[in-house]
C-alpha cells in the first residue's frame, strides 16, 4: 500500500463500521432476507430480477432498487481500482464507499429515489442536502485524516437525480467540482446552510475545527455532487458506462453484459456477507484483479460468438449470399441481372460499412437508436443476422428507389438516418407483433434522446421513417403522417437566424417497411431488372413525397 500503513487501514475499517442500530432499516432487511445465508446463485438471481422490476410505491421495492444503484456505483469505483487510480476500496453494502491511494482518500455517499412519481431533478430545498445532514455527515469523515497528516480528503455525493438551485440557495457549482478543489466564498449559500445546521446528523458537540483541523468552508471546497443514472426507469446508460469501463480493462474490443455485471455484483454481495467482517469489505488491487479475472473468464466464453457478430465482411457475404440464393430459380436475363445487382450491393456494403461504422453499430442504431446497447450486446447470433438482413433488404430497395448510394449520415450518432436531396429517411426496427402505436412510442423515445444539434438538423428537413421488422402488418399498412412538435423541442436560440421553430414543418411521415421488401418477393414477375426498377420507383415514390 505504499505510504499508507497497515494500522491506518485498520483505523479506516474500524471508523466506518456501523452498529446494527445505525443501519438503514430497509437496506438491513434486504441484506438479512435476500443476501445473508443465500448462495451466490440466489443473489445473482435477485439482481437479475431487479432489472425486470418496475419501481413501485412499496418501500421495500424502492429500497431494493436503490440498493442495486448503490452496487453499480461500487462497480464503477472497482473499475478505477483496477485502472490503478486507487489502491483500495472499502465497501459497506448498507452505507458508504471509500476509495484511497497513498495521497488521497475519497468518501462517497449514494442517495437515490425510485418512486414512480419522482422527478428527474429536485430543487435543493426539496432535498435533505443540509437539513438532513447529508453534507455534514460526509465532510465530517475528514476526522479520520485531519489536515496536516499528509492525506487529502475528498467528499462525493452520488445521486440518481439532479439537485438544482432554488430561488434562495445556489448549489449548481458543486455539480462541476471535478478536481475537488474549488474556491468557496464567504457568501456561498451551501456554506451558510451547513454552518446553520452544522451538527445535523452528528453529535451536538461536534467541532469540525477540533476534529478535522479544518473549517466547514475548507471542507466544502473538496465536496461535489455527482448525478448518475438520472432516469431510474432506464438503467441502460449507466450500466453501459460501467460495461464500457470494465470491458476496456479486458480488451479494446471486449464487452461486459448485463449478466456479467450482475454475476460480479453477486460475487461482491456474497463475499461481503459470508466473511469474518460481516457486511464490510476491503478490496485491494490484488482482490480487484481477481474480480477482473472472473469477468475475463465469462467474456472469453462468449468470445467466439462476439467475433462472429462483429466480422463485417463475413456477415455481409453470408447475408447477401442468402438473399441471392432465393433467386437461383429465376430465368435469364433477370437471373444474371439480379445477381450482378446484388454483387454490386455486396461490394458497396463492404466498402461503406468498414469505412464508416460496423454492422454491430448499425444493428444497435436500428433497434435502439444508439450506437451501443447492453440489451442487444448478448443478442443471439441468429437474431443479429436476421436484423441485419432486414436492414440490407430495405437498403437495397432504397438504393433502387432513390437511384443513389444509401450511406447513413455521419452527423447522427443515434437514429439511423439517410440524407437525401431535400429530406431524411430513417430506419427503425420493430419487434414481433408491435403495433403502430408502439412504433411511434419507440420513435419518440429515440428522438427525445437526440442532441440539440441532431434535433436542429432534423427540424431543417422533411422526415420519413421506415418501420421495419416483423411488426403487426394489420396495424402498419399505409403511409401515415404525424405531427411531432411535442416530440422535438429545441429553443429558438439554438436555431439559425434564417429559421425559427415557428417556421418548421413538423410533419413526419411513417412508412410501412413491408411495402418495400415485398418487391423482393415478387422479382420473378418481371422480365428484366429494368422493369423491376421502374415498378419500384413508380409504386414507392409516393411514400417519399
Amino acid at each position: 500500500m505504499g505510504k499508507i500503513e497497515n494500522d491506518r487501514i485498520e483505523d479506516i475499517l474500524e471508523a466506518i463500521k456501523k452498529t446494527e442500530d445505525e443501519l438503514n432499516p430497509e437496506i438491513k432487511g434486504i441484506i438479512r432476507d435476500k443476501i445473508q445465508s443465500h448462495s451466490k446463485d440466489d443473489i445473482y438471481g435477485l439482481l437479475n430480477t431487479i432489472l425486470d422490476e418496475s419501481p413501485g410505491e412499496d418501500g421495500g421495492k424502492n429500497a431494493l432498487t436503490g440498493f442495486y444503484f448503490q452496487l453499480l456505483c461500487t462497480l464503477y469505483y472497482l473499475a478505477e481500482v483496477i485502472e490503478g487510480k486507487w489502491d483500495f476500496l472499502v465497501l459497506e453494502l448498507h452505507q458508504d464507499i471509500i476509495v484511497g491511494n497513498e495521497s488521497t482518500i475519497r468518501f462517497i455517499q449514494v442517495k437515490s429515489e425510485v418512486s414512480r412519481d419522482r422527478n428527474l431533478s429536485k430543487e435543493v430545498t426539496q432535498t435533505e442536502l443540509y437539513t438532513g445532514g447529508w453534507v455534514q455527515k460526509l465532510i465530517s469523515m475528514a476526522r479520520l485524516f485531519p489536515k496536516g497528516e499528509g492525506i487529502k480528503t475528498e467528499f462525493e455525493l452520488i445521486t440518481n437525480f439532479i439537485i438544482t438551485n432554488s430561488s434562495r440557495v445556489k448549489v449548481g457549482h458543486y455539480l462541476y467540482n471535478r478536481e475537488f478543489g474549488q474556491d468557496v466564498f464567504d457568501d456561498d449559500d451551501l456554506l451558510e446552510k451547513v454552518t446553520e445546521f452544522k451538527t445535523r446528523g452528528l453529535s451536538e458537540n461536534f467541532s469540525y475545527e477540533d476534529s478535522c483541523n479544518e473549517s466547514i468552508k475548507e471542507l466544502l471546497s473538496r465536496f461535489r455532487i455527482n448525478p448518475k443514472n438520472v432516469n431510474v426507469d432506464n438503467l441502460d446508460d449507466f450500466i453501459g458506462a460501467i460495461s464500457s469501463k470494465l470491458g476496456r480493462l479486458i480488451h479494446d474490443s471486449a464487452s461486459v453484459s448485463f449478466s456479467d455485471i450482475n454475476y460480479l455484483l453477486g460475487e461482491l454481495c456474497f463475499k461481503c456477507n459470508h466473511s469474518n467482517q460481516g457486511s464490510l469489505m476491503y478490496i485491494d488491487k490484488e482482490k480487484a484483479f481477481e474480480y477482473l479475472e472472473v469477468l475475463k473468464q465469462r467474456v472469453s466464453s462468449n468470445l467466439e460468438g462476439f467475433i462472429a457478430t462483429t466480422n463485417n465482411n463475413r456477415l455481409i457475404d453470408e447475408i447477401v449470399t442468402k438473399i441471392n440464393e432465393s433467386y437461383k430459380e429465376l430465368q435469364d436475363p433477370l437471373k444474371n441481372q439480379m445477381f450482378d445487382e446484388l454483387e454490386q450491393f455486396r461490394n458497396y456494403l463492404k466498402e461503406w460499412i468498414n469505412e464508416d461504422f460496423s454492422m454491430f453499430e448499425m444493428v444497435h442504431r436500428y433497434l435502439e437508436g444508439k450506437p451501443f446497447s447492453l440489451k442487444l450486446n448478448t443478442m443471439p447470433s441468429l437474431k443479429f443476422k436476421e436484423k441485419a438482413e432486414e436492414i440490407f433488404k430495405t437498403l437495397f430497395i432504397l438504393k433502387v428507389l432513390l437511384d443513389e448510394e444509401i450511406n447513413f449520415s455521419e452527423k447522427f450518432k443515434g437514429i439511423l438516418i439517410k440524407e437525401a436531396n431535400n429530406f431524411y429517411v430513417s430506419l427503425v426496427g420493430l419487434d414481433f407483433d408491435q403495433t403502430m402505436e408502439e412504433g411511434l412510442e419507440k420513435l419518440k423515445s429515440i428522438l427525445e434522446k437526440a442532441t440539440d444539434e441532431e434535433k436542429i438538423l432534423i427540424l431543417m428537413q422533411n422526415n420519413h421513417t421506415i418501420f421495419q421488422g416483423d411488426y403487426d402488418d394489420e396495424d402498419i399498412t399505409e403511409r401515415k403522417t404525424l405531427d411531432v412538435k411535442e416530440i422535438i423541442k429545441v429553443a429558438n436560440e439554438h436555431l439559425s437566424q434564417e429559421k425559427s421553430v415557428k417556421d418548421v414543418d413538423y410533419q413526419w411521415t411513417i412508412i410501412p417497411g413491408k411495402k418495400f421488401t415485398t418487391f423482393l418477393r415478387k422479382v420473378k414477375r418481371y422480365e428484366d431488372i429494368f422493369s423491376f426498377k421502374d415498378d419500384v420507383q413508380d409504386k414507392l415514390e409516393v411514400f417519399l413525397k
